[in-house]
């Protein structure tokens, strides 16, 4: 009869070690739970400064163009425009601009831009 009682205790501490984890476990996810929250708000604040700066670019693009300067080789053919900025959307300027490939901006607008360019450099 002893044996069964120090049985019963032993599984008793067993089940109570085991509750201990589970609620351990329980504490840490919701403490990872709570850091991703923190890291998607992060990430919400920099893609917010990652869109204004795109957007400030495309201004400065258009502001070049206006003014008659030359834009980079790597943004030639590619006419900054409110409405094409509203079409690519920024994710769509922020692929192009890290892949360096515009192929996909290609439009009347844009051909027009090379024409105008191209005949601008046979002048000079």
């Amino acid at each position: 009869m002893g044996c069964i009682w120090f049985s019963d205790i032993y599984f008793s501490v067993q089940v109570t070690g085991a509750r201990l984890k589970l609620e351990n476990i329980g504490s840490e996810i919701k403490n990872i739970k709570e850091l991703v929250w923190g890291l998607d708000e992060k990430m919400d604040s920099m893609e917010a400064k990652q869109n204004f700066s795109c957007a400030g670019v495309m201004y400065l693009c258009q502001f070049i163009e206006q003014s008659g300067g030359k834009l980079p080789e790597r943004l030639e053919g590619i006419k900054p425009s409110a409405k094409r900025f509203e079409t690519i959307g920024i994710q769509g300027l922020q692929l192009a601009i890290e892949t360096g490939n515009f192929s996909d901006f290609s439009n009347a607008d844009s051909t027009d831009k090379i024409s105008r360019s191209n005949s601008l450099k046979s002048a000079n």
